[in-house]
């Protein structure tokens, strides 16, 4: 794939280094136009650890670390869980400037309060800490509107 040419019908341009890069993405991917911009049209693939033995695929109860660097490894493993979650739901959130009429219904200030009300119920059940859960999502839903709103004006 070269800069300009289309997948899913629409023309996606490359710049710099990225995704492609990526060995367990199968075929070229469009590179992003912006840090928020993710193509609705490739299916996000986890990609494999790339040292099984730095990464253990199992977990150890923050109880059970008896260093910072355990600690730290339980960290790194479960940031690589996030972004993996994190790409799926921009895949989502992008594919939703699909269904909106027009760039000013992006943002969506009852729905916005919907999904922190769920997900601060979910820490409570959980055992997280609901003011933090709330204070991330907030700044995890500014930015994909951001990005939302980038899509949906690209779209049209």
């Amino acid at each position: 794939m070269r800069p300009g040419d289309a997948r899913c019908g629409s023309p996606v341009p490359r710049r710099g280094r990225g995704l492609r890069d990526i060995p367990a993405l199968a075929g070229p991917v469009p590179m992003p136009e912006s840090p928020f911009h993710l193509s609705i049209c490739v299916p996000w693939r986890s990609p494999p650890m790339a040292d099984a033995a730095a990464t253990p695929s199992t977990s150890l109860p923050a109880a059970a670390c008896t260093s910072l660097a355990d600690v730290r490894r339980e960290i790194d493993r479960l940031d690589e869980a996030i972004v993996g979650l994190l790409a799926e739901r921009g895949h989502y959130v992008m594919a939703a400037a699909r269904f909106k009429r027009s760039v000013e219904e992006v943002h969506a200030p009852a729905r916005v309060e919907q999904v922190v009300a769920h997900v601060r119920e979910v820490a409570q059940h959980r055992g997280a800490m609901p003011d933090v859960v709330e204070q991330t999502y907030r700044t995890l839903i500014a930015a994909f509107t951001v990005a939302e709103r980038a899509e949906k004006e690209r779209l049209g």
